[in-house]
C-alpha cells in the first residue's frame, strides 16, 4: 500500500491511511501482489506503521485477522530513544522536507512511525517527548480500531505475556488464527536474544531502567494516564 500512499504525495499528511482512501485499482493490485508472494499460504505483514492503518487494512482485506501486541510504554519509549539515536542502517529514518529541531537528537531524519500531528513535535520538543507522542498515538489508534473491527477478527495480547511464556501464547495465538502448531513451534527454544531480528540491544525486562531512567521519569506524568488505562502500574518507576 505504500505504492498508493507514498510519502510526499499530494494528500500526504502522515502514515495513517483511512478506509475511504481505498481505490479499486489499489485493491486489485494488492490482491494480485500478495497472491504471488504468499500463494496458498497465510500472508503476514508486520510493521509499526500498520497500527495507524488498521481500519484501512480491515476494509481492504475482509478476511484479515488483526493481531495487536501492546507493550508497556516505558519500554517502548526507551527502545524508540535508542533507535532514534542509532546510526545503524536498520533504522534509516525519513527525510521530511522540514528541519528537525529536537532536544537530545542531532540527526536530520524522522525515525519510525509518523502519526497524524507529528509536525507539532518536529521542533521545540525533547526526544523523550517525541517518543512519548509516538507511543501514545499508536496506542490510541489501537483503541479506536478495536471499536470498529469485528471482535472475531481482533486478537490482542501483551508483549510481556508473550515474552514471559512464549510457548503458551504462541500456541494460543495460532489457535485463534486457525493455524495448527506443529512440532517446530512446540519444540522451539524461546531464547529471546537468539530470536531478535531487528534491535540495537538485546531484550531484557525493565531495560528502560538501565538505559534511559531519567528521560522516562521526565515524561512519566504525560504517559501515566494511558499506562493505567491499559493496565500498567504507572507508579512503579
Amino acid at each position: 500500500w505504500e505504492t498508493f500512499h507514498p510519502k510526499g504525495g499530494p494528500n500526504w499528511r502522515s502514515q495513517e491511511i483511512l478506509p475511504e482512501e481505498v481505490t479499486e485499482r489499489e485493491r486489485r493490485f494488492l490482491y494480485w501482489t500478495i497472491a504471488r508472494i504468499a500463494g496458498d499460504r497465510r500472508y503476514l505483514d508486520k510493521a509499526p506503521a500498520n497500527v495507524l492503518r488498521i481500519p484501512y487494512i480491515a476494509d481492504m482485506f475482509p478476511d484479515a485477522r488483526i493481531v495487536a501486541i501492546v507493550r508497556d510504554g516505558r519500554e517502548v519509549i526507551s527502545s524508540l530513544l535508542t533507535g532514534w539515536r542509532s546510526t545503524n542502517r536498520l533504522f534509516p529514518g525519513k527525510e521530511l522536507g522540514t528541519t528537525l529541531s529536537i532536544e537530545g537528537y542531532e540527526g536530520t531524519r524522522w525515525k519510525t512511525v509518523l502519526p497524524p500531528g507529528w509536525e507539532a513535535y518536529a521542533r521545540g520538543r525533547s526526544l523523550a517527548e517525541v517518543c512519548a507522542f509516538q507511543w501514545s498515538a499508536c496506542m490510541e489508534a489501537i483503541r479506536s480500531a478495536r471499536e470498529v473491527v469485528p471482535s472475531d477478527r481482533w486478537i490482542e495480547l501483551r508483549y510481556e505475556d508473550l515474552l514471559g511464556d512464549p510457548h503458551r501464547w504462541a500456541k494460543w495465538l495460532a489457535e485463534r488464527l486457525g493455524l495448527y502448531p506443529d512440532a517446530r513451534l512446540l519444540g522451539w527454544e524461546p531464547s529471546a536474544s537468539g530470536q531478535v531480528m531487528k534491535a540495537i540491544t538485546a531484550p531484557e525486562p525493565d531495560k528502560w531502567r538501565r538505559e534511559h531512567p531519567e528521560e522516562i521519569a521526565g515524561i512519566l506524568p504525560v504517559i501515566a494516564p494511558l499506562l493505567r488505562r491499559w493496565g500498567y502500574d504507572a507508579e512503579d518507576a
